[in-house]
């Protein structure tokens, strides 16, 4: 089953009063925006998550043995 309008307002139902004016505005916007605006929009929203760590010193492999050495053993028992 795929998305519909009425399944999307129901959910929307539930939004606060500022969320839906967002979502409102978000959608407004959505509409007017070329291809090519649209896609410098999402690679700016994209930036702000991917690169985040851009200022951190270490390197790939020095943060990949952090996250291994901070990993614990599995105490579930194995079914």
């Amino acid at each position: 089953m795929g998305i519909s309008i009425e399944s999307v307002w129901s959910k929307a139902q539930r939004l606060s009063a500022s969320d839906r004016l967002a979502l409102s505005r978000r959608l407004r916007e959505s509409v007017n925006e070329t291809d090519s605006v649209r896609q410098a929009r999402v690679a700016s929203e994209i930036d702000r998550f991917f690169g985040g760590w851009s200022d951190d010193p270490r390197t790939t492999d020095e943060i990949m043995q952090q996250i291994r050495e901070g990993r614990t053993e599995n105490t579930y028992p194995k079914f």
